[in-house]
This record gives structure tokens, C-alpha cells and sequence, in this order.
């Protein structure tokens, strides 16, 4: 796989998958109108963020055990489908801290990361009707200072916390699905 063009801010009003590796030497953000795939690695130090902000439906589909440091920020709406990271593998945000400032995450299958999360507003993790796998995190969970309301919206799900959960506290929406804190 070669090396595609360095971009600072990536904009797609239609879903493609990018089959290339990404070397990453600043920040890349993205706005999406559809969903986008990376089945390349991601390295280098730079870091990703997400930045579907406005009620544009679009997630990033993360697809290989990544090694970028420069860490993975979601900036969407608290609840919906319009921003989220999707989780194809084990440990695809790199080695730098996960920071959810609204989005979420869902995971295709049972699928682990070991970053520092940071979830500074209300977030869901998982989807209704797909990418509805257990998400388990080994990582410090830094709640910022508040009650932080984690929507588990896939039937059957199981979101693992194993960090340390600290600087605030956690209210679990989702009937059908499971929180359980392990540090």
C-alpha cells in the first residue's frame, strides 16, 4: 500500500474507503456527509479528529490496529448517528489519548482499546441496527468535572471501563445492554 496526499482538513459529501497507509505529520480533520473507511494503517505523530458538528450524518471507520500518537478527537452531537468512530479491529486510535467531546464509538465486532478516554459531555457508544459489538477499554477514563450520561444503544452490548473512572460520574442508558467498571 502506498502513501496518499498530506491534508490537514478532509471534507466528503459521499462515503469512500481509503486502502492506502496514512502517515500522519499534523492533525487531519474531518467533515463527513457519508461514511468513510480507512483499511490502511494510520501512523506518524499528528492525531484525527472528527468534526461533524452540524446534523451531517457520517462516521470514520477505523479498520487496522493503528499507531498514530497525536490522538483521536470526536467534536459531534451528543446522541445520533452523525458522528461516530467506528472500531473495525482492536487498538485503532493510535497510542495517544481518545477525547470525546460529543459522538461516539461503536465497534463492528468485540473489539478493545487501551488509550486514555476523555469524555467531556454526554456520548453514546454502539449503533441500532449495525457495528453493534462489545467495547472494552483498559485505559484512565477521565469523565471532566461531570455527570456523563453513556447511551449503550446495541442490543445485547457490553461497554467494559477496566481504567480507573475518575473527576465525575456516569449515568448508563440501554435496557438491553451492559456497563461494567473494572478499575
Amino acid at each position: 500500500s502506498g502513501v496518499g496526499p498530506v491534508v490537514s482538513n478532509y471534507t466528503a459529501s459521499a462515503g469512500i474507503n481509503i486502502y492506502n497507509n496514512i502517515i500522519l505529520g499534523n492533525n487531519i480533520s474531518f467533515l463527513l456527509a457519508n461514511s468513510t473507511y480507512v483499511y490502511g494503517r494510520i501512523s506518524g505523530s499528528g492525531g484525527l479528529t472528527l468534526n461533524n458538528n452540524s446534523g451531517i450524518a457520517g462516521g470514520l471507520y477505523l479498520g487496522i490496529n493503528d499507531t498514530y500518537t497525536g490522538g483521536t478527537t470526536n467534536n459531534g452531537p451528543a446522541y445520533g448517528n452523525t458522528s461516530f468512530f467506528r472500531m473495525g479491529a482492536d487498538n485503532v486510535f493510535g497510542s495517544g489519548p481518545v477525547v470525546l467531546n460529543g459522538g461516539g464509538i461503536a465497534a463492528s465486532g468485540a473489539h478493545t482499546f487501551t488509550n486514555a478516554l476523555f469524555i467531556n459531555t454526554n456520548v453514546y457508544f454502539g449503533e441500532l441496527t449495525q457495528n453493534q459489538g462489545n467495547i472494552t477499554n483498559s485505559g484512565v477514563v477521565d469523565l471532566g468535572a461531570g455527570m456523563r450520561t453513556l447511551n449503550l444503544r446495541s442490543t445485547g452490548m457490553v461497554m467494559v471501563l477496566n481504567g480507573v473512572v475518575q473527576n465525575g460520574g456516569i449515568t448508563k442508558v440501554g435496557n438491553v445492554s451492559s456497563l461494567e467498571l473494572g478499575g
